[in-house]
């Protein structure tokens, strides 16, 4: 036991430390020493100012949005009759001067709604109609006898078999002379409301004339109706969009912040956007990056609902952007009802697109190759 370690300590020091150095040398010689510094990618976020699509976008001509609601100014609908087609009896007595024959008619016609707008809720509204007479004679007080019969003139608003309003021009309270335009506003009932509505609103204008004073019969003589303003208010409407081309506000990003050491090593970038389109419409936009001298164009796929977008661009794209003047984001192009269909709109809706801009540089520079 004592030989055994005493030939143990007996074995020289340089001996036992050459085993160690051995293998460290041999770990050495299979990897290599690193010659230049790491390359490390930082990312940077540049945030961007919110754009927005208003609803009113996709409204067709004639329709407005105005704080709660959506308001809808229509015209048209007119419709004229000869005496000769209101009064069958009138046809005996052309140009004979007689006791002026009772009659009762009805004038009717169609207001027709916008161009694209399907239907909408509606909440109120009134028409206003004008009604002419070149009669020759009073239809509704066709008699100067006190006491004598009065006649009337209902003016009645339907969607469908629903009575939206009905108006009447009553001849005990007021008189309808020849040569003479009366502008009567038909206001819609609130019992009748809210009501989904499309397409037209039926006019009927029922004219109830008594017999009257002897008068000269014209049958070429005749009477018009027209409804010359509506004003409707609607909670939501429906409408028909067909590459219907949009604009949304501009979007700024401020890259002034980073100086040329910095921006000298830009790689890579993307645009994220965020979207949320409450429309039931798709399609793809132009998205536009400008600066002074530069301008980079890339599209812009839009898809009903919550959706994030990215758009890529190379190191030399982003470098060409920086300066003391800040960088411009616009978005338009056209959009169409997805799927094909009336979209249902509201007021106060809108897509919205919040940006930032992902920037990632390296430690070198890209002239290094890194």
């Amino acid at each position: 036991m004592f030989i055994r370690d005493l030939a143990a300590r007996a074995v020289p020091r340089t001996a036992r430390c050459f085993f160690p150095l051995l293998l460290i040398a041999v770990m050495i010689a299979g990897c290599d020493i690193p010659t230049s510094p790491p390359n490390w990618e930082t990312r940077w976020v540049v945030r961007a100012e919110d754009t927005t699509i208003p609803v009113s976008s996709f409204l067709p001509g004639q329709v407005m949005e105005v704080a709660t609601e959506f308001v809808i100014s229509v015209s048209g609908g007119s419709i004229a009759r000869s005496l000769g087609s209101l009064c069958s009896a009138c046809a005996l007595f052309n140009g004979i001067v007689v006791p002026k024959p009772a009659f009762t008619t009805t004038l009717q016609t169609e207001v027709p709604f916008p161009v694209d707008l399907d239907s909408i809720a509606l909440a109120r509204g009134t028409i206003q109609v004008r009604v002419v007479n070149q009669l020759g004679f009073d239809p509704i007080r066709p008699s100067a006898t006190p006491g004598s019969a009065r006649g009337s003139i209902t003016i009645t608003i339907r969607s469908g078999s629903a009575v939206l309003g009905v108006h009447t021009i009553d001849g005990v309270v007021s008189s309808f002379a020849h040569g003479t335009a009366r502008l009567e506003t038909v206001t819609f009932s609130p019992e009748a409301l809210p009501r989904t509505i499309g397409g037209t609103v039926g006019l009927a204008v029922t004219i109830t004339s008594p017999a009257g004073d002897p008068v000269a019969i014209d049958t070429a003589a005749a009477m018009s109706v027209e409804a010359v303003d509506a004003e409707v208010a609607a909670s939501a409407a429906m409408i028909r969009v067909q590459d219907r081309i949009v604009t949304a506000d501009p979007m700024t990003l401020d890259l002034s912040g980073l100086d040329a050491e910095l921006t000298g090593r830009v790689q890579r970038g993307s645009l994220l956007l965020d979207v949320e389109n409450p429309f039931a419409v798709g399609g793809t936009l132009t998205a536009t990056l400008a600066a002074p001298g530069v301008t980079l164009v890339r599209p812009l796929v839009v898809t009903p609902g919550a959706s994030q977008v990215r758009l890529d661009f190379s190191g030399d794209e982003l470098r060409s952007l920086f300066g003391p003047a800040p960088v411009s984001l616009s978005v338009s192009g056209a959009l169409s009802a997805a799927p094909a269909g009336p979209v249902t709109v509201r007021p106060a809706q809108q897509l919205t697109a919040r940006g930032r801009l992902e920037i990632f540089l390296t430690t070198n520079s890209p002239e290094a190759g890194q």
